[in-house]
């Protein structure tokens, strides 16, 4: 369990801080990658996957995002909550990497396109959907709850931004390149680095 580090911060004390912008510019790649999913059908099926196999994939995918948002409800208050959304971005990471390997079956064939699937199917949706109730009691910790809903109003923003600017990634990066695959790899390289952003916010 993490405990409230300061009792209120106020919002531009928490602008000044770095915890403030780590938390930030990390739940918005994790936004990012998420988002991602509005080109999964039509990726999926580049990639080699029938319509009908790549729709029950995402669905499946889906499910862990409710599981995983269930599962942190039980149990965001018995362990570190710092530690549990390291866990969470290294399973979406695990998640989004399952796509990149999908995506380069072609180019490698060392990498197993189903183990890039099993990937998929099983951390992408529970990496982020634990993500997202960790996020918000984390931003309490961190800088207390007089102002949490402004605070929360700001990292949603930041987070909305990214989740634009995700499928314009993708869009051009087709657009440029004639392939998905190499947006898949620029999301994956981005939610490694979110993962030491989060273990490097200080008590």
């Amino acid at each position: 369990k993490t405990e409230s580090l300061k009792s209120d911060f106020s919002v531009k004390e928490a602008l000044k801080s770095g915890n403030f912008w780590k938390l930030a510019l990390a739940a918005g790649i994790s936004q990012s990658v998420f988002t991602s999913n509005l080109f999964h059908l039509t990726s999926f099926k580049e990639f080699g996957l029938t319509t009908t196999f790549a729709a029950t994939i995402i669905g499946l995918s889906w499910w862990g995002d409710i599981s995983g948002r269930i599962i942190v409800g039980f149990i965001t208050d018995r362990f570190d909550r710092k530690k549990l959304l390291t866990i969470s971005f290294t399973l979406l990471t695990i998640g989004i990497l399952g796509v990149s390997i999908i995506a380069s079956q072609n180019e490698h064939a060392y990498l197993n396109k189903n183990l890039g699937i099993v990937l998929f199917i099983v951390f992408f949706g529970l990496g982020f959907g634990t993500s997202v109730p960790l996020r918000l009691t984390l931003a309490a910790d961190y800088f207390g709850r007089k102002n949490y809903g402004s605070m929360i109003g700001i990292l949603n923003t930041v987070g909305a931004v990214f989740g634009t600017l995700s499928p314009l990634l993708i869009g051009l990066t087709k657009d440029f390149t004639g392939e998905y695959k190499y947006a898949y790899y620029i999301l994956t390289a981005m939610m490694i680095f979110s993962i030491p952003l989060v273990i490097s916010l200080r008590k």
